[in-house]
């Protein structure tokens, strides 16, 4: 299977269209009620929090998809 991190998260739309083909290993996202809801579907799936406070290192080799859902 492979795996995605979710940037600009919202409530998870990408990942719940990809998982059947995918696992999400980690998201992006700050605001609370989209965060909470994205962690109650995905529990245990680390938030990475602000994508200004992401390096690339951070995520680098972490997943086989970068997925968005840009504001």
């Amino acid at each position: 299977m492979l795996k995605h991190v979710e940037f600009f998260s919202g409530i998870g739309g990408f990942s719940l269209g990809l998982e059947e083909v995918s696992e999400c290993v980690a998201f992006s996202e700050i605001d609370p009620y989209a965060c909470r809801v994205f962690e109650r579907h995905w529990p245990g799936v680390p938030n990475l929090g602000s994508i200004h406070d992401i390096k690339a290192k951070e995520v680098e080799g972490l997943a086989d998809l970068w997925v968005g859902g840009f504001p």
